[in-house]
Parts: C-alpha cells; structure tokens; sequence
C-alpha cells in the first residue's frame, strides 16, 4: 500500500497514482496446469497416474524404470490437437473516485494445439532399454482485456467539476515448456526395476502488458492521461535429472517411487522493456514525461524449479481385466526464474479396462497444487479434473501388413477436463479520506481477486512398434 500527498508537490498526484498501478501491474496468467499435455497414451488415459506402470510409451519420461519392460522398439508420436480454455478473473481492476466505485473482469477465451512427444524407444537386451527423444509436457497461451469507465462529479470541492474516468488493461502471454532427454532402464533383480534420465530444456516466455488510463474532466484546468507498456521475450535453457525405480511386491502389487530435479538454470536471455508516458494538465501545471527501461533477466548456473518427490503403488490381477493405480507427488517451496514456487502436493488415481484384445479403455482423476505459483506477476491456482480415453489396436490393417509379425500399431484417443481456480494478483485506486478535488492524490493497493479457469483438451497418439 503506498498513499500519496493531496497538496503542494502533490500537483502531480493524480497521474503519479496511475503510473504507480500500472508500474506494478501483474503479468498475463499462467492459466494452464503445469504438465497439463499428457506425453503418452496410458498417461492420458489414466490422468497420469503410470508411475508404477509399465508404459513403454512415455519413453521413461515419467519413470525410466518402466524401460526395463521394453520387448520391443518402438516410436511414439503424440499430439494435444485440440485444447481450448477459459479464464475469468472477478474485478480485477477496481477504482473508487468521489463519485462511486467500478470494476472489470477479464475473461480470456483461448485456443491451442501442440505436439506433445516425439520419441524412440529400443531393447538393448534382455531387461535393459533405452529411450530418446523431445517432450512439451506444458504449451499455453493467454490474453485478455478490461475496460472501466464512470463519469461523476467532483460536488465537494470549491467549484463542482464534472470528471470522466477511463482505464484499460490488457495483456498477453504465450509460455513453451520443451524438453529433450535420454532414459535408460534395467531390471536389477526379478523384481527391482531402477532408471535414470537426464533432460534438458527449453523455456521461453513471450508477454505484453498495456494499460490506458485518463481522467478528463469540464474545467480546462484539471486533467491527466497515462500510457503504459511493457514487452517481455526471455528464455532459459536448463538441466535436471530424474531416477526412479519399480518393485514387485508379488505379481499383483508394485510400487513405485521416483526423485526429479531441480532444474539447473545454464543460460538465459531476452530483455524486458518499459514505457511509461504520462501528461497532466492541473491549475498551473502543464507537463509531459517519457520513461522508458530495459532489464535482463538473472543469468549463470541457478536452481529455478524445486526437487520433486513421487510415490505410487498399481495393482494388477493377471486373472482379471481392469488395473488400478494411485499416486502422488510433492515439492519444496523455491523462488525460481518465472515464479516462487509455493509447497505443494498433487494426487492421481487411474484405472484400465480390457475390453478385448484389441480395445483397452481408462478413466482417472486428479488434484494438482503444482502450478501454486504466487508473486506479484503470477498466479495461485489449485486444479482439479478428470481425463478418459481408448486405446486401439487396428488388427485388420495390422494383419493386411504381416500380421503384425514384423511391426505392429496402435493408436489413442483421450479426453481431459480441468477446473481451476483460487487469486490472481488485481489492481485498486482509491481516493485518500477527505478528498474533494481532481488534483489530490490516492492510496494504491494489489489485492487477491478470485479466479476461475476452464480447460478442455483432446489428445492423440500413435505407437508404432518393430
């Protein structure tokens, strides 16, 4: 909270309570889930509940334990095709003149297709397999805009003055999460599975800030317009590593756990410019001022994302169709490179069907706290959603082609729903106590405003397996 003088150098006050809001103005939401593209078919299925699966289709991206199942080689190509989502921030502008008090909403409509994993695994031999390739576990982008406006008059000062009051804020922001990484997994005992994967990374977060905002009113002598923006192109390339292993407890019952991280900042780049303009006309008082600012970004070797922990459990009856499988994840706090990460845990449960040889069917469901991001330039959001899908076997085709014996097929179908919500970081003028005139200044707050995000997604994958 800052408040500012009404009187004497206060002249100015009006405009400078403006340009203050707008300086400290939030960046665009991070309104997708983090990891929210699944980057293989049983992970899409099952709402990614597959740590102690065998899912030789993620390439070990998930636990490159699960390598030591690979029979055969095989490529795995995915793709989100379809996402579409939905932000609303309530009143997350707000502004109190004399007069009474306004606010607007954001609400931001968004569409976004990525390719989620391309990757390429093989048995090395008996127990021991390797995986390569490129995953986008996270793709977003987001915009969105407000408008208030309110006209009144000024009744308590000498001379009632008739004001009109204009602000707009809008911005953008278009965030890519690609990694490429390496796994190996071998089968150290019957039944102890361990693994290894080194990734490395590519970030780049692309966004613009603009806000507008005037007051004019009917005596020539009081007025103030502001101009605001801001342009930020930063990236960072990265390094983390994850191990993980599997253990049978019988031939139903395995758990599973597996540590990641942290992620090593190597290199970052991309500035952030600023544009402040700012005219005022007041009794006396005619100026105009520029400001404009370039920052960088942090550089050299540094943690930006947390250690993450992971623990599950699957069971699966031989004798029986279905598969069940539940667990979880948790990270430290850590101030990173695009946000503090607050502590958080998440929650999958997930299950199969086998409908036949050819058709296996999954549901699951989950709570994610990992994109509980807070700092005066992001927000806090909790998840919650499902996802559900097919696997196929296309045995007609696969049977005109060798019958499967040289190579064989399969595709996936998956859908996913989540429901966001919790704060985003708002903006509020308010006039001081007392105040009776266009010239005297105002108290300039950042509170919580409640957001809400709907998303929806569709996905596609295709395995094919020599």
């Amino acid at each position: 909270m800052r408040a500012l003088p009404s009187r004497g150098g206060g002249r100015r006050s009006a405009t400078l309570a403006l340009a203050c809001a707008t300086l400290l103005a939030p960046h665009g939401v991070r309104a997708g889930s983090p990891e929210s593209v699944p980057v293989s078919p049983e992970a899409a299925l099952t709402a990614g509940a597959v740590l102690a699966s065998d899912d030789v289709g993620g390439g070990g991206w998930y636990n490159p334990a699960s390598l030591a199942a690979v029979k055969r080689s095989s490529v795995q190509v995915g793709a989100s095709a379809y996402s579409e989502s939905a932000t609303i921030i309530h009143d997350a502008a707000t502004v109190s003149l004399p007069w009474g008090s306004q606010s607007g909403d954001i609400k931001s409509f968004r569409y976004s297709s990525v390719p989620s994993v391309l990757s390429y695994s093989f048995k090395l031999k008996e127990g021991l397999g390797l995986s390569v390739g490129v995953w986008t576990p996270y793709h977003d982008y987001d915009g969105g805009s407000t408008t208030i406006t309110s006209s009144g008059v000024f009744a308590s000062a000498p001379t009632p003055i008739s004001g009109s009051y204009s602000q707009t804020y809008s911005f953008s922001e278009r965030r890519d999460d690609t990694w490429a990484g390496a796994a190996v997994g071998w089968q150290a005992t019957r039944r102890l599975r361990i693994g290894a994967m080194l990734q490395g990374d590519y970030s780049s977060d692309v966004y613009s800030v603009d806000v507008n905002a005037s007051l004019r009113t009917d005596n020539p002598a009081y007025g103030t317009h502001l101009v605001y923006s801001e342009r930020g192109d930063q990236g960072v390339i990265g390094l983390r590593t994850l191990f993980g292993m599997q253990l049978d407890v019988n031939e139903r019952l395995r758990i599973a756990a597996a540590a990641r991280g942290p992620a090593i900042r190597l290199a970052a780049w991309g500035p952030v410019n600023k544009f402040l303009s700012t005219a005022a006309v007041l009794p006396g008082v005619a100026t105009q001022n520029q400001n404009a600012t370039q920052t960088m970004p942090a550089r050299g070797a540094s943690a930006v994302e947390p250690v993450r922990l992971y623990f599950g459990a699957r069971y699966a009856d031989p004798e029986r169709p279905w598969t069940i499988a539940v667990e979880g994840d948790w990270h430290p706090a850590l101030d990173g490179e695009f946000g503090t990460f607050k502590e958080g845990w998440n929650v999958r449960l997930g299950g199969t069907w086998r409908v036949s040889q050819d058709l296996l069917v999954g549901a699951g469901i989950f709570h994610d706290d990992s994109s509980s991001e807070s700092s005066p330039g992001r927000n806090s959001l909790k998840y919650s959603g499902f996802s559900g899908g097919v696997l196929y076997r296309p045995s007609a085709m696969v049977k005109a082609l060798s019958d499967g014996a040289n190579w064989d097929l399969l595709a996936c179908v998956a859908l996913r729903g989540s429901y966001g919500w919790g704060t985003y970081r708002g903006i509020a003028i308010t006039q001081q106590s007392g105040v009776t005139t266009p010239d005297a200044g105002g108290i300039i707050t950042f509170p919580d405003r409640s957001a809400e995000v709907y998303e929806g997604a569709i996905s596609f994958f295709t395995a094919i397996i020599f």
